[in-house]
């Protein structure tokens, strides 16, 4: 389970979104989601993810936010004539729900419904 302690400290500051992205990646927590939100590539590359927060609200047992992800993409194949280049990245978007237990600080981490 994901325990995001840091994020719910910084919960209403300025700098909240660059914390949660951070404790995000450092528990890989964002690998799995970001994969099934895969639109063009076939391997998500965590090196550089951008979060926003569009939403954020009081849950029942805690904030829920709706994070924005921008993060890029590769290729893979054979490198074949056919075949794309494995080494395009490509650009990708996908939208997370984060909900935080308040008391717990563990959160689950996953894609947003459309």
């Amino acid at each position: 389970m994901v325990r995001l302690e840091a994020a719910l400290q910084a919960l209403g500051t300025p700098g909240f979104k660059d914390v949660l992205r951070d404790e995000l990646l450092r528990q890989d927590a964002l690998s799995r989601p970001l994969q099934l939100g895969l639109t063009y590539g076939t391997v998500a590359l965590l090196d550089d993810v951008n979060i926003g927060i569009l939403a954020l609200e009081e849950g029942m047992t805690g904030p829920r936010i709706r994070a924005a992800v921008h993060y890029s993409s590769i290729t893979t194949g054979c490198n074949c004539s056919e075949e794309p280049n494995p080494l395009s990245v490509m650009s990708e978007y996908v939208e997370l729900l984060i909900d935080i237990d308040r008391t717990t600080a563990e959160a689950k981490v996953g894609l947003a419904p459309e």
